[in-house]
């Protein structure tokens, strides 16, 4: 069936602010301090369900589990583990490697009472519910329960960071991961990634188009599709973006001629040590780490070591110069001070022909030895002010 892609979430909102609901049923909430459904109580299914009822019969919001549009039902958890101490909750608790589970409380309990009423209930309804946090594993005492009922869909969000998949012990816990949830519910999963990891705690000139291609080829018969999310855009990762939206479409094309297009369209003349400036980044992102974790040994040590930023840095500054005398019309001051970006030449001369060569931000940090990066973060959020300047900025025309 198609994935209708519905989830909510972290839905249900503002049940815990009825207080009606509240005082009538104060036994759906966890014991804790989150205010969260305690999906292990049998009478948060019966409160669940005749929301649902109600919802449907126009009589009453659900507070987002029902959307009539789509036809489809949300099971979600609010942003914040699964927690309760209650005695429903204590005796169904899992374990995923050595941390304690939820999932058999939400996923194993829950769910397949939810779906076996709704199919009868509501048989032009799905489900559609999301892995997250504490609930991401595939509880053992599932197996292929929901596919019998042929009413439930997962959006699965682990967020590692695609770019993380790099890493073969990555790779292959969130891929069996998504396996699973594909195998027992018996649709394909519709997948929840994250551009900005770890952009956002490292300095690292990564590159990962190749990643992302290897990952949606294995992925081509257990994924749907992906919500990208991230944060604000920033050269480093632009072009393996651009990847990312053509796998999403079909991985099956020449990433290669991509990245040779890449550099020829957006540095002209500059092309050809910005093409070696891309495979250098991506080598050096690829090489195996000894854990699955942005800290100073794997990016400083393994990663970019001094010789590979020193490399780099010669192949932006070969960059440089040849863009200059390809026609660079502002002064190299301006090139500075112009910041971050790209800045195109005055559209008024009406020439289409125009390259830019953008900052490849990150391997001038990476480079600086000042530099730490400590528990995945870099050490200058922790107080150091760091300023991401571009080592250069130019664009010049075409010859």
């Amino acid at each position: 069936s198609v994935h209708r892609g519905g989830v909510a979430v972290h839905a249900p909102h503002r049940w815990h602010k009825d207080a009606k609901l509240k005082a009538q049923h104060p036994e759906i909430f966890e014991t804790g301090e989150t205010p969260m459904l305690c999906y292990g109580n049998p009478q948060t299914l019966e409160v669940y369900k005749r929301r649902i009822d109600r919802h449907i019969a126009g009589l009453e919001n659900s507070g987002g589990i029902v959307d009539t549009k789509r036809k489809v039902v949300t099971v979600c958890q609010w942003d914040a583990p699964i927690c309760c101490d209650c005695r429903y909750c204590r005796t169904l608790y899992g374990h995923a490697g050595a941390k304690p589970s939820a999932s058999p409380i939400i996923w194993g309990w829950f769910l397949p009472k939810l779906a076996n009423w709704l199919k009868t209930a509501h048989p032009d309804y799905m489900i559609s519910f999301l892995p997250y946090l504490n609930t991401c594993s595939v509880p053992s005492t599932l197996n292929s329960q929901l596919s019998t009922f042929n009413c439930c869909e997962a959006e699965v969000c682990t967020m590692p960071g695609l770019a993380l998949l790099k890493n073969a012990s990555c790779k292959q816990e969130e891929e069996d991961l998504l396996r699973g949830w594909q195998q027992v519910t018996g649709c394909k999963v519709l997948s929840w990634d994250y551009e900005c990891w770890p952009k956002d705690f490292t300095s690292a000139p990564y590159v990962f188009g190749k990643t992302i291609q290897s990952h949606y080829v294995d992925m081509r018969d257990v994924l749907c599709g992906a919500y990208v999310c991230g944060s604000a855009a920033d050269p480093r990762t632009e072009l393996s973006t651009y990847v990312w939206m053509r796998c999403l479409w079909n991985p099956d094309f020449d990433i290669e001629a991509v990245y040779d297009e890449f550099a020829r369209r957006m540095f002209g003349p500059a092309e050809k040590p910005m093409r070696k400036l891309i495979a250098l980044q991506e080598e050096c992102w690829n090489r195996p780490w000894t854990d699955n974790a942005c800290s100073y040994h794997n990016i400083f040590e393994i990663s970019y070591p001094p010789e590979d930023v020193s490399r780099m840095k010669a192949l932006m500054v070969e960059a440089y110069g040849i863009a200059l005398k390809g026609g660079e019309p502002f002064a190299g001051r301006d090139i500075h001070r112009r910041g971050r970006g790209e800045r195109r030449a005055d559209a008024a001369q009406g020439d289409s022909s125009e390259y830019h060569i953008r900052a490849r931000t990150g391997a001038e940090r990476v480079g600086d030895e000042r530099l730490g990066e400590d528990r995945g973060r870099d050490a200058g959020r922790r107080g150091r002010t760091l300023h991401p300047r571009p080592l250069f900025r130019a664009c010049g025309r075409a010859a």
